[in-house]
């Protein structure tokens, strides 16, 4: 892994600065996938896609913000570039917590992403702990800032169910997990049987195999 320069960002509300990290290259080296979808890639860090504004506390795609410069990094071809001070001060950008991504929800504020890609967000935001005591630097690929709200959790986790109460192939991975993780087993593991495919035999299996356990906790394949 290569790191990049940092990206300075404008607030597209309050044009608020913000600062993000940047790849010049990176790897699969270490890579998990987890029960609940998320994929994480210890040499291959990126910041998170959608934003809250530590200023305004307004949300928004981070494409949307407005790039206004750069802090070259030790890698950068032109580290000779001016900086200006106040980018040294900015904030790193912050990625809502499960609460705040539901607070983004209920507000509308997801356009142009459906409900249900944002919950899935929420989700592996709130499974974050989770991530932090697992192997090979899991850790790494998102940072704990404030406690989970289990409430918060909880009520996504209901909706991801609501969103997928008609769900057919792969979806219903999704809707198995959602279940799984509310403590649903047998509700999940009927999701399971309808999965059909053997691409899926893996994560059938093992999600199958926590439900029998009765384990709601995330994992690693």
């Amino acid at each position: 892994m290569i790191p990049g320069p940092d990206i300075i960002v404008a607030c597209p509300r309050c044009n608020a600065l913000a600062r993000h990290g940047s790849l010049l290259s990176g790897n699969t080296f270490g890579e998990q996938q987890w029960t609940d979808g998320m994929r994480v890639a210890p040499m291959c860090p990126f910041p998170p896609a959608y934003v809250r504004c530590r200023s305004c506390r307004g949300f928004h795609w981070l494409d949307d913000a407005k790039r206004v410069g750069k802090i070259p990094g030790p890698f950068d071809e032109n580290p000779g570039a001016e900086v200006l001070p106040e980018w040294l001060e900015a904030p790193e950008v912050e990625e809502p917590t499960p609460a705040g991504y539901l607070e983004a929800i209920e507000a509308g504020a997801i356009a142009p992403s459906p409900e249900l890609e944002m919950r899935v967000r929420a989700m592996w935001r709130a499974n974050a702990p989770f991530r932090e005591h697992a192997p090979s630097g899991a850790s790494q690929a998102m940072v704990v800032d404030a406690p989970v709200d289990a409430e918060a959790r909880r009520l996504n986790l209901e909706a991801i169910v609501g969103l997928l109460a008609d769900a057919d192939g792969d979806r219903l991975l999704m809707k198995a997990e959602a279940l799984r993780e509310l403590g649903r087993f047998d509700e999940a593991i009927a999701a399971l049987d309808r999965v059909e495919g053997e691409g899926f035999r893996k994560i059938v299996s093992a999600l199958r195999r926590y439900c029998e356990a009765g384990d709601p906790a995330p994992h690693v394949l």
